[in-house]
């Protein structure tokens, strides 16, 4: 069982109360591998991706014998650019490793804000999700 906040109509704020989630999955073995795979050769390219986006991520020279002032402007911008992807993909390499974990711990598939199962569609286009459709929009 695990814990959710729920808002209660008294006036006393929020408080916590227990809603019993259903681990058992609607996936079936084969399926379970398949986004395994998907999320594991994610993964993959991810890190790769994210070698190259923290090379160009690096301080830009500022010496402007070398540079021209427009073009230090152009680098400093592609670094920012470069930053926010990094960002990005790390956030989207946490989402890929939880989703990991759950597959190993039996709960992947399960909505973790309904405890609804996620359907195997949904999962398809976007494996790390952590919730259903109706919960997390999109």
């Amino acid at each position: 069982m695990l814990l959710a906040n729920e808002n209660q109509d008294n006036g006393n704020g929020v408080y916590p109360v227990a809603i019993s989630f259903d681990m058992s999955t609607h996936l079936t073995p084969e399926q379970i591998a398949e986004l395994r795979s998907d999320l594991e050769a994610e993964l993959r390219r991810l890190q790769r991706s994210m070698t190259s986006t923290a090379t160009a991520s690096e301080p830009v020279a500022l010496d402007q014998a070398s540079v021209g002032r427009l073009s230090r402007m152009d680098a400093m911008a592609n670094q920012q650019m470069a930053k926010t992807l990094h960002e990005r993909e790390l956030a989207l390499e946490l989402r890929i490793l939880d989703a990991l974990r759950r597959v190993d711990g039996g709960s992947y598939g399960v909505c973790l804000t309904c405890g609804h199962n996620i359907p195997y569609g949904r999962l398809l286009v976007m494996p790390e999700t952590r919730t259903c459709t109706a919960c997390g929009g999109g």
